[in-house]
Formats: structure tokens, C-alpha cells, sequence
């Protein structure tokens, strides 16, 4: 059962059990969230993402987490992908609309955070952290967007600095949240603070490693951390919407009744549901796992057509209301949920981004064969098998074995940044001295991008 307060289910604890203590898994260190120092009250750490916005209600005396909650991001209503955000905002009163609905966001995740906690936390916090993309925070705090758009890509700022914030202008006169924000520092236009919180929680969650970090999503932010060389470089590739459900015929996002699993054997294709409800349509997770396995029994080719070859699973053949070749997974009342042609081609497209910024991104930092870790966080990459991302090629080959989920990363290193404020000197430095590398026009991304776009062999 969905918790009420809870208008976009995240996996949060609350819906299934309604405990208040939830646990942030990852880390090695038992006291990675105890509070430096420690004081009274209770914070607020915010991850304001292209698609979700994420809450986290923490104990500012002893680090505990008491609540959490996910909301939609109110822009969607708007635009997909920060792109087209940023082309509406451009529009006469867009980014004032823009700025509104994500502020409101903001404070529907707040709200529902304060309200689950209501028995232990006082109305309005002591403290917020807030993280995002570069251009989520350019239009949360009234930033002109437009710079970011075009050439040379130069930000008005890249925080790193307290601001003054409140949800609505209702709410200027103390309603929660309100006061001023800390908002972690940006690297450049297109890799945010975000980026920075989920690089300093992987610091302590695995210390003294080498890793790189895939925040996959609409706009996947790749980090390659050299420990040795205490060196960062970062890149954004534009996967676009699939990996978070758009774009895809039958395609939702990870809510009840989302196909997140889909697996083949012995001429069946099973399915596994969030929540375990009757399959409603396609998450970023389930197109993945139905590519991987697809892929395994022989159903659709590396170049990434489907094909009638394994004729035990010829009953799963289908026509899509376009006339695509399709793959029947499920059954929506009357309505059938398919994996079409263009599903598995919008698939290849958002891996071959991810596959090849990584690789471009390994090639800058002169590592041609990769020993660390491999982090892989966002909302998408909690959720999935590492071995369905190497069997598509989302993530390096040989390196499933290595590959470790940190959910929402960002919202840790908020939560870190937030409990021990020593630590906003290191992601300010982390910021400052990293390599960001651009690949728009890049001639090695792009030839490494088309390479890609044939599933790897098996």
C-alpha cells in the first residue's frame, strides 16, 4: 500500500512497513552519518532531480534518519529533459513557471517528510541541503538559463554557498521550509552538484579506491575518481528519457505496476511487478532486463532487431498498434504490454551514450583497463542487475563482478554534507580541481558512441 503522502513511490520504507527509521545503505563506515558536530534539531537534505525530488528528514544530534520521501518533479509537466527546460524557460514567463513547480516539489517532499516524522520533528528544520544538476538549481534559485544553451556553456554560478530559500512566496514568512539553503558546488554547466554529492559518498563509503560512478538517468552525469592521483573527471551524456521509462510504448515510471523484471526460460517470458501488482507497463529497469534476456535466447540480434529465430518463443511475437514487431510481455486488462522495435532501438541509444561517455571518459583519465569499483546510483540504477547492464553494454565489460548499487548517491552526500559540514571544504575542492570534459564535440565520443550501438557479444 502506497503511503499517503507519498505522491511517486521511491522505495522509501514507508509504504511497505510505515517505519520512521529508515536505514542509507552503502556505506562500510558505522559512523559515516554520525554528526560533526552534533546539535540540536533536525535537517532536511533535498536532491532535486530532473525527475524526482527526494527528501531525507535527519536527527541533526545522532545522524538518524526518520523519514524520507520522493515526489514528481512538477516540471515534467512542462518538459522532459533539462533541453527542452531549459528552450521553455526561454519562453515569455516560463522560468517563473519552471521555478514554481519545482519549488513546489520541493515542499510536497518536505511536507511529506515532516508529516511522516510529525511525532518527533518539530515544523520547520534547523537545517537544509539542497543538491541538483546545474540547471535544476540555475532554475530552482531564478538563474538565467540561457547561457547554458550555447557555447562556451558558462553557468551565472556554481553555488557552493548558502541562499536564501522558501518554497512559495506564501511561504517567505517562515513556513517550512524556509530560511536559507546550503547548496553543494557545481563543476559546470552539465555536471551539478549532484554529481559532486554522490562522488563524496562513494569517498567514504568505499575510501581509498579508485571508482567510477554512473548517476544514470534522463541526463547521466559519469564520474571517474583516480584515487592516487586524488584527481576527478567528470562528463554528462544525454541518455534521454528510456532508462526512467519515456519514450517507450508501454513505458512508466517505477511505480506499482511497473514491470522491473523480465526474465526467459524454456520458451516462457516471466515478469516480476513493483509491488506485485498486475503488470501496468514498462519501467527503466524492466526494458533493460527484458534487453538482456532477450538478448540471451536469441530474440533479438546484437544490432538490436527483433528477430523470429528462437521459434519456442514464437507465441510472444506480436504487431504493435503501428505495426511494429513486438514482444508480448504482460496483459493490461485488454491492452497488451509490448517491447516494440523502437523500445529496443531507444534502448541502444541511451546505453550507447552511457557506454561511450564512460569509455571517452576512462580514455581522458588514461585508464584502458578498469580494477576499481564501479558505482552505479540514481533511482534507475538501484534497481538493476549488473549483470543486465554489461549484457547490454551500459557498463564496462568484465566489470558486473566489481559494479556495486548506492541508490540515490546524491541524496547521501547531501545527507553527509548536512550532518558534517567539515565536509563541504572537500566537494568544494573536488569541484574546483576537476577535469570536466565536454562531448558534444568530441570525435572520439562519437565514433566510441556508434561503436556501441551494437549490443556486445555474448
Amino acid at each position: 500500500m502506497k503511503h499517503p503522502l507519498c505522491p511517486v513511490c521511491t522505495h522509501c520504507g514507508l509504504c511497505e512497513s510505515g517505519a520512521r527509521s529508515i536505514k542509507i545503505t552503502g556505506s562500510t563506515e558505522p559512523d559515516a552519518f554520525q554528526p560533526e558536530p552534533p546539535r540540536s534539531g533536525y535537517g532536511l537534505a533535498i536532491d532535486v532531480g530532473t525527475t524526482t525530488v527526494h527528501a531525507v528528514c535527519c536527527d541533526l544530534k545522532n545522524g538518524a534518519v526518520v523519514s524520507q520521501a520522493g515526489v514528481l518533479n512538477e516540471q515534467t509537466r512542462y518538459a522532459a529533459d533539462v533541453i527542452a527546460r531549459m528552450q521553455y524557460a526561454s519562453q515569455p514567463g516560463g522560468a517563473e513557471a519552471l521555478q514554481q513547480a519545482v519549488k513546489q516539489s520541493i515542499c510536497t517532499a518536505a511536507a511529506a517528510c515532516l508529516a511522516a516524522a510529525a511525532c518527533l520533528v518539530p515544523e520547520t528544520p534547523e537545517e537544509i541541503v539542497i543538491t541538483g544538476n546545474t540547471v535544476m538549481l540555475h532554475l530552482l534559485f531564478g538563474y538565467d538559463t540561457a547561457p547554458l544553451m550555447q557555447a562556451p556553456f558558462c553557468p551565472q554560478t556554481l553555488f557552493g554557498a548558502e541562499l536564501p530559500f522558501a518554497c512559495t512566496a506564501e511561504q517567505e514568512n517562515g513556513a517550512p521550509p524556509a530560511g536559507r539553503a546550503y547548496v553543494p558546488p557545481c563543476v559546470s554547466a552539465f555536471v551539478g552538484a549532484d554529481t559532486v554529492c554522490a562522488v563524496l559518498a562513494a569517498q567514504q563509503s568505499i575510501p581509498d579506491t579508485d571508482f567510477v560512478l554512473l548517476d544514470i538517468g534522463t541526463n547521466c552525469e559519469i564520474a571517474c575518481y583516480d584515487n592516487s592521483a586524488q584527481q576527478l573527471y567528470c562528463t554528462a551524456a544525454a541518455a534521454g528519457p528510456a532508462f526512467e521509462g519515456g519514450g517507450i510504448s508501454c513505458g512508466m515510471p517505477a511505480l506499482p505496476g511497473a514491470i522491473a523484471d523480465v526474465r526467459c526460460a524454456d520458451g516462457a517470458i516471466t515478469i516480476s511487478t513493483i509491488g506485485g501488482e498486475n503488470a501496468r507497463g514498462i519501467c527503466g529497469s524492466g526494458l533493460l532486463s527484458a534487453a538482456a534476456e532477450f538478448l540471451n535466447a536469441g530474440l533479438i540480434s546484437p544490432e538490436g532487431t527483433i528477430t523470429k529465430r528462437n521459434s519456442a518463443y514464437a507465441a510472444y511475437l506480436r504487431r504493435s498498434s503501428t505495426g511494429e514487431l513486438a514482444l508480448l510481455l504482460a496483459m493490461n486488462g485488454a491492452q497488451p504490454v509490448l517491447i516494440t522495435q523502437s523500445d529496443i532501438r531507444n534502448l541502444q541509444y541511451a546505453a550507447a551514450a552511457v557506454a561511450a561517455g564512460t569509455q571517452t571518459l576512462l580514455c581522458s583519465a588514461h585508464k584502458s583497463d578498469w580494477l576499481g569499483t564501479v558505482a552505479v546510483c540514481g533511482g534507475f540504477g538501484a534497481n538493476i542487475q549488473a549483470a543486465d547492464a554489461q549484457r547490454v553494454g551500459l557498463i564496462p565489460p568484465h566489470t558486473a563482478h566489481i559494479a556495486r548499487s548506492f541508490g540515490n548517491a546524491a541524496a547521501r552526500g547531501a545527507l553527509l554534507l548536512l550532518l558534517k559540514p567539515s565536509l563541504r571544504q572537500t566537494a568544494a575542492q573536488l569541484a574546483q580541481n576537476a577535469c570536466a570534459l565536454q562531448l558534444a564535440d568530441n570525435a572520439f565520443f562519437q565514433e566510441s558512441f556508434i561503436r556501441h550501438m551494437r549490443f556486445p557479444d555474448q
